[in-house]
């Protein structure tokens, strides 16, 4: 770009030499890819971002598994207290829970 013999050569050349070895473009062209990150990242939508009203129609799955597990734990609970009692009277034993 200069001619060989231009005063402005060997301040080029130097200059030059100081980009290079202070690796300035390429840290520059890092901040440059690192900024490009950065706006995509806030253009891009994210679920963060995003709010939901979460109202009973969403939790309708949940609720029905824990009434099936409290369904489950009575009748589990009934069957123990059935079966203590039908086994209380086969040793025939005079003590009695209720």
């Amino acid at each position: 770009m200069v001619s060989l013999g231009s005063p402005i050569l060997e301040f080029l050349n130097d200059v030059m030499g100081h980009i290079i070895e202070g690796k300035i473009k390429i840290e520059l062209s890092y901040r440059d890819l690192y900024n490009a990150k950065i706006n995509f990242k806030y253009k891009s939508p994210t679920f963060t971002d995003t709010y939901y009203a979460i109202n009973i129609s969403h939790l309708q799955t949940e609720f029905y598994l824990l009434f099936l597990g409290y369904v489950m734990s009575v009748v589990c609970f009934v069957s123990e207290i059935i079966w203590h009692r039908f086994s209380l009277k086969g040793n025939e034993r005079k003590v009695a829970l209720f």
